[in-house]
C-alpha cells in the first residue's frame, strides 16, 4: 500500500511539474513574441517621433511647445515600449474596466441629481479613492505629491479680515476648478474629490473606456468651436449642476471644470473660462504639477495615442497636487477688482487663477485656443514654421 501510495505521490507531483514547465514555456514564448512585437512597433513610432523631433518650434507657443524633446532617447524609448507599456496598458485596462463596472453598479436606480447615501456613497467615495490612484500607477506614477494648503491667504482678493468679516451661509464649494495640463488629471481630481463630473470635448465620447467612464460620471459633453447657441446650453448645464449641488449643500458628484478649457505644456496659466463662475457660488480651486526627467506628462500638442505610448513607456512619471481653501467671491472683490465693462464673473476667474497660479509659482499668459492650434499644425508639420 506505502509503495502504491508513493508512485500515486510521484505521478501527482510529476503530473504538477509537467503542467509547471509547460506553462512556463507557454508563457516564456508568449513573453518572447510579445517583445518582439512591441519591439518592432516601437521602431515604427519612433521614426515618428523623429520626425516631430525635427519640427523647429519658435518661442512664440512658449506656452504650448515643447521643451523636452532634446532628452527624448530612442534607446529609452524602445526599452520602455517594449518591457514596460504591454503590462502597463493590460493594468491599465483592468483598473479602468473594473472602476468604470463599479460605478456603474453603485449608480443603479440613482438619481445622479443626489448624493449616495449610506453603504454605496461610502462605496463610491472609496472606489474613486482607490482605482484612480490605480490608475495612475499603471502609468507610472508611483509617487504623487498632495498637500491641502488650508492656510492659503486671499486677503488681496477678499480683503484683510475676510475670514472673519465675510458672512456665508456656505461652508462647502458647488464645483471645483483647476489647470489642465493632461488626461491624468482626470485621476487626480477623481482622487482629491472622492468623485467628481466633468466638462469634456465630444471626442472624449469615442476614446475607449475614457468615454464610458465619462458618461457614467455623468460628464456634459460640448463641441468645440460649436454655435453660440450651444455654448449657452452647456453654460445652462454647468449653471443647473451647480444649483443641485447648492441644494445638497455642497454634497454628490460635485462638478469639476478644467479652467482654461485646453490643455497646456504645464508651463503657464491661461485665462479661466466663464463657466464655473458664472453664478458667483463657492469654487473650491486646486493645483496641479507634472515633473519628469526625461519625457514631460503634459499632453499639450501631441497626438493622444503618441502621448499615450510615450507616458507608459517610461520607467516612472510623477504629479504633485495642491487643493486650496474655498473661494467664496464677495463685495470686497467686486468693488476693488472690477475693471470698468467686465462681468462679475471674470474678476472672480482672475483671483482663482492668479491663485491657482502663485501655489505652483507659475506665470500667467493670455494665450488663446487659435494659437495653441497653430503651434500643434506647426508642430506636426502642417504649416511652416516662423
Amino acid at each position: 500500500r506505502k509503495s502504491k501510495m508513493g508512485v500515486f505521490i510521484l505521478v501527482a507531483v510529476g503530473g504538477y511539474l509537467a503542467k509547471g514547465v509547460i506553462f512556463t514555456k507557454t508563457f516564456a514564448i508568449y513573453f518572447l513574441i510579445q517583445s518582439l512585437l512591441s519591439f518592432l512597433l516601437g521602431q515604427i513610432i519612433w521614426k515618428k517621433i523623429e520626425k516631430l523631433k525635427q519640427n523647429h518650434m519658435t518661442d512664440k507657443y512658449k506656452e504650448f511647445r515643447r521643451t523636452d524633446t532634446h532628452l527624448w532617447s530612442k534607446g529609452r524609448f524602445i526599452f520602455g515600449v517594449t518591457f514596460l507599456f504591454p503590462f502597463r496598458l493590460i493594468a491599465m485596462t483592468v483598473v479602468v474596466s473594473i472602476y468604470l463596472l463599479l460605478i456603474v453598479v453603485l449608480t443603479i436606480g440613482n438619481d445622479q441629481s443626489k448624493p449616495l447615501k449610506g453603504i454605496k456613497g461610502f462605496l463610491y467615495r472609496l472606489t474613486n479613492r482607490i482605482f484612480p490612484r490605480l490608475a495612475l500607477l499603471a502609468a507610472g506614477y508611483f509617487r504623487m505629491g498632495y498637500t491641502k494648503k488650508e492656510d492659503y491667504d486671499y486677503s488681496k482678493w477678499l480683503g484683510k479680515d475676510y475670514k472673519n468679516t465675510q458672512e456665508s451661509k456656505r461652508d462647502y464649494a458647488v464645483s471645483s476648478t483647476s489647470n489642465h495640463s493632461a488626461w491624468t488629471d482626470l485621476f487626480i481630481v477623481l482622487i482629491i474629490q472622492r468623485g467628481a463630473s466633468f466638462v469634456s470635448k465630444e471626442e472624449i465620447k469615442s476614446v475607449p473606456l475614457f468615454g464610458r467612464v465619462g458618461k457614467a460620471l455623468n460628464t456634459i459633453f460640448f463641441e468645440r468651436g460649436s454655435s453660440k447657441e450651444n455654448k449657452e446650453k452647456v453654460l445652462s448645464q454647468i449653471q443647473e449642476r451647480q444649483k443641485e449641488t447648492d441644494e445638497n449643500k455642497g454634497e454628490g458628484l460635485i462638478l469639476h471644470i478644467f479652467g482654461e478649457g485646453f490643455t497646456t505644456n504645464n508651463s503657464h496659466i491661461l485665462p479661466f473660462k466663464k463657466g464655473v463662475f458664472s453664478l458667483g457660488l463657492p469654487v473650491k480651486p486646486i493645483a496641479i504639477k507634472y515633473s519628469s526627467a526625461h519625457f514631460s506628462p503634459a499632453h499639450d500638442i501631441i497626438p493622444m495615442g503618441l502621448h499615450f505610448i510615450f507616458l507608459l513607456s517610461q520607467i516612472s512619471n510623477y504629479c504633485e497636487a495642491t487643493e486650496l481653501p474655498i473661494f467664496e467671491p464677495n463685495e470686497y472683490l467686486y468693488k476693488n477688482h472690477l475693471k470698468p465693462g467686465e462681468e462679475k464673473w471674470v474678476p472672480f476667474s482672475r483671483a482663482v487663477r492668479e491663485s491657482i497660479a502663485d501655489t505652483l509659482q507659475l506665470p500667467t499668459s493670455e494665450a488663446t485656443l487659435s494659437e495653441k492650434l497653430a503651434c500643434k499644425d506647426q508642430y506636426l508639420g502642417k504649416a511652416k514654421a516662423d
